[in-house]
C-alpha cells in the first residue's frame, strides 16, 4: 500500500506502520518512513500476507480490501521524533488530480460552529451547550467542540436538512420525557446522522427518537450508522430507532454502553451494530431489519428481554472471538437466529424461535480466528425450517447435548447460498 504522507506539523515524525482499529499491525517492512516537518513523502506499506483476511464485506461476506470503503477500518501509526508517545491517524482517500486544497477541506470538517445554531445557548463558566426546547431545523452540519457537556432539553425536535450532521466532540445529556420526547429526524430525506466520539465523560439518551436519517458523510470519511457513538461510552433508554437509511441503525465502537426498553424499526441494514463493545441490551425490540438484528464483533454482550421480528439475514450475530450471554430471547420470522463464527461464544437460556429457517449456525469464517460455540437452554422452535447448521470443530449444545451432526464449509451454505441474506 502507496500512501502521501502530509507532515503539517512543525516537527519530523516517523511513520510506524499501518494497524487496524483493534491494534494489529498489518504490515512488514516499511520504506524510508521519517517525515520532515511541513512536507509530503510518499512512502511504501509491505502487507503481510494475511493482509486481505483482516476484512470481510457486511453485505457479501467476503473478504479482501475495498477502497476506499475499508480505509474506515485502518490508521496510520506514527509518533513526533524523539518521542515514545505513539498515536493514530486516519487515512484520508483522494483522488490523485485533487490538489492541495484537501487538507483545508479536512481541517473545516472537524472545526467547531456551534454558535451559529440559533437553538443554542452557552454557558462558559458551567462548559454547558444547551440545546433549547422548541423546533428547529439546520442546513448546515452542527459541530460541538471537546471540553463541554451538551444539555437537550425535553421537547427539542431538530430537522436536519440537506445532507447535514449533528457531530459532537462532547458527551450529550438528553432529558426527553414520554410526554415531550426528543426527535433528531429528516422531514425530506436528504439528512446525514448523529455523531459523537472521543467522550471522556459518559452519554446518556433518554426517550430519544432518531427518525428517517442517513450515515454523517464529511469531505473524505463518513461513518456507518444513522446514530455512532465512537469511544464515547452511552446509555440508551426508552428511545426509537425508526426509518434510518444507513447501514446501521446504532453504530457503537470502542465503547461501553447500555441499551434498555427502546426500539429499532425498519432499519435499512443492521439495527445494531457494536464492534469491539462491552454492553447490556434489555427490553428491547428490533423489527424489519434489511440485515441483522442485533450484530457485534470483538464484543462482550448481555441480551435481556429481547424481540426479533423478520430480521432479513441473521437475528443475532457474533464474531471475531465476541461473547453474548442472553435470557428470554424471542425470534419471530426471518432466515437465520443465532450465528457464531470466529471464535466467538453465544450462551441463551429460555430462547424462543417461530417461523424460521435456520436456527442455529456455527462455524470459522476468517482463517485467522476459528471454530464457533453457540450453548442454548429452555428452547423451543417452531415452524423451523433446519434446526441447525455445524461447522466441524465448531460446537452447539441444546438442552445440554451436543450436536454431534457437523458439516464441512458451512460457510459455502450461508449468506444467500441456502440459507441468510443474498448478497446479490
Amino acid at each position: 500500500m502507496t500512501l502521501d504522507i502530509h507532515n503539517i506539523s512543525d516537527l519530523p515524525v516517523i511513520i510506524n506502520s499501518i494497524d487496524l482499529n483493534n491494534g494489529k499491525t498489518l504490515n512488514g517492512f516499511i520504506s524510508d518512513s521519517k517525515v520532515a516537518a511541513k512536507s509530503k513523502k510518499t512512502i511504501e506499506f509491505y502487507l503481510k500476507d494475511s493482509f486481505s483476511n483482516a476484512f470481510v464485506s457486511k453485505k457479501n461476506k467476503e473478504g479482501g480490501f475495498r477502497y476506499p470503503k475499508d480505509l474506515k477500518k485502518i490508521k496510520v501509526n506514527y509518533q513526533t521524533a524523539g518521542l515514545t508517545h505513539k498515536r493514530l491517524q486516519e487515512i484520508t482517500p483522494f483522488d490523485l488530480k485533487v490538489d492541495d486544497n484537501f487538507i483545508s477541506e479536512y481541517r473545516n470538517s472537524f472545526r467547531t460552529n456551534f454558535n451559529t445554531a440559533d437553538f443554542i445557548s452557552v454557558n462558559l463558566k458551567k462548559k454547558e451547550i444547551r440545546f433549547n426546547s422548541g423546533t428547529y431545523s439546520i442546513s448546515n452540519t452542527v459541530i460541538i467542540p471537546k471540553g463541554y457537556t451538551v444539555i437537550v432539553e425535553k421537547g427539542f425536535n431538530l430537522d436536519l436538512q440537506e445532507n447535514t450532521s449533528l457531530i459532537s466532540y462532547s458527551p450529550i445529556i438528553c432529558n426527553g420525557t414520554k410526554e415531550a420526547p426528543i426527535k433528531f429526524f429528516s422531514s425530506n430525506s436528504d439528512a446525514q446522522g448523529v455523531f459523537v466520539t472521543n467522550t471522556p465523560l459518559k452519554s446518556k439518551l433518554n426517550y430519544c427518537q432518531f427518525i428517517n436519517l442517513s450515515n454523517p458523510i464529511i469531505g473524505n470519511w463518513q461513518l456507518s450508522g444513522a446514530v455512532n457513538f465512537h469511544e464515547a461510552n452511552v446509555d440508551i433508554s426508552n428511545s426509537i430507532f425508526k426509518n434510518n437509511r444507513c447501514e446501521d441503525g446504532l453504530n457503537i465502537i470502542r465503547s461501553t454502553f447500555t441499551l434498555n426498553k427502546s426500539t429499532f424499526e425498519n432499519t435499512y441494514s443492521d439495527a445494531f451494530d457494536g464492534d469491539f463493545v462491552k454492553g447490556k441490551i434489555s427490553n428491547c425490540s428490533f423489527l424489519n431489519s434489511g440485515n441483522d438484528g442485533i450484530d457485534v464483533s470483538g464484543s462482550t454482550l448481555e441480551l435481556l428481554n429481547i424481540d426479533l421480528e423478520n430480521p432479513s439475514d441473521k437475528a443475532i450475530s457474533g464474531g471475531e472471538a465476541s461473547n453474548i450471554t442472553g435470557e428470554n430471547i424471542n425470534i419471530v420470522g426471518g432466515e437465520i437466529g443465532l450465528v457464531s463464527k470466529d471464535l466467538s461464544r453465544i450462551s441463551i437460556t429460555q430462547i424462543n424461535m417461530t417461523d424460521t429457517r435456520l436456527a442455529f449456525s456455527c462455524f470459522q469464517k476468517k482463517s485467522e480466528y476459528g471454530p464457533g460455540f453457540i450453548n442454548v437452554k429452555k428452547s423451543k422452535l417452531s415452524n423451523v425450517e433446519l434446526p441447525h447448521l455445524v461447522e466441524t470443530n465448531s460446537d452447539l449444545v441444546i438442552d445440554d447435548v451436543w450436536v454431534d451432526v457437523k458439516l464441512d464449509n458451512v460457510t459455502e451454505k450461508m449468506y444467500g447460498n441456502e440459507y441468510g441474506k443474498s448478497s446479490k
